[in-house]
């Protein structure tokens, strides 16, 4: 059996792979936010919840997931079932750590709740565990507070030796709400250090003309809204539009 997520898929299948002449099993539908309590700052969704999804819905609550994968179409269920380390956090971890609790559906048809205090083993074994333990079917997770925008500021370090003793001062002071890293070259590494706001003087966009991560070495500051912070590398999904230069001529953008 393999499973059918809809949407997607992050492994090419290929003719020749057993994987995908099974019968699949179609969890397509199980794409619903079920509720939010602002209360006490939890989410309950279903794991095909994309994270554009989930963080416009949170936000209109004054709060976000602890931990935003960067790229829009990253599921809830697949950020625990298939890691999505792609963003973590120095204050609490991976997505999968802001978890509460997981109902999970076996292979012999039971439908189980995985916690820290139930079923534990099955709670901690599930994450990076791509669906051969069980298939996600509903996921509780913390949320945290937020303000609308989010305040830019890059520092700009000569080494990886200044740039890594920056970044772990930084980490250890908590004296921000983010931390980010890029590597332009062996001698120009920036510092990206952003802390929520609610007033900005400004805002730029990263989802059209221009490119997020040239921006961090022309500029010192910037602003930008939560929602398109925490997806500002979606656009180009990192740097990958470096590959075929015309993608990166306004032109043609």
């Amino acid at each position: 059996m393999h499973i059918d997520k809809g949407g997607v898929h992050h492994v090419v299948p290929l003719a020749s792979d057993a994987r995908f002449r099974s019968r699949p099993i179609d969890i397509s539908g199980l794409d619903h936010i079920l509720s939010i309590d602002a209360s006490a700052s939890v989410c309950v969704a279903e794991p095909g919840v994309t994270f554009s999804e989930l963080v416009r819905a949170t936000l209109s609550h004054g709060l976000v997931p602890a931990v935003v994968p960067e790229l829009k179409e990253i599921t809830v269920g697949g950020a625990v079932a298939g890691c999505s380390i792609e963003s973590s956090s120095f204050r609490h971890g991976g997505f999968h750590d802001t978890a509460l609790e997981y109902e999970v559906v076996t292979g012999d048809g039971r439908v189980i709740t995985c916690s820290r205090d139930e079923n534990p083993l099955a709670f901690g074994m599930i994450h990076g565990s791509y669906g051969t333990l069980g298939i996600l079917t509903k996921l509780t997770f913390r949320l945290v507070p937020a303000a609308p925008y989010v305040r830019m500021e890059y520092r700009t370090y000569p080494s990886a030796a200044e740039f890594t003793s920056a970044m772990t001062e930084v980490c250890q002071s908590g004296s921000v709400d983010f931390v980010d890293g890029i590597a332009h070259g062996p001698d120009r590494w920036v510092l990206c250090l952003g802390t929520f706001t609610e007033q900005p003087p400004y805002t730029s966009d990263y989802t059209w003309l221009d490119i997020f991560y040239k921006s961090t070495v022309r500029r010192s500051e910037d602003y930008l809204s939560t929602y398109d912070y925490f997806f500002r590398y979606d656009t180009e999904a990192h740097w990958m539009t470096a590959t075929i230069p015309p993608l990166q001529w306004k032109p043609v953008r």
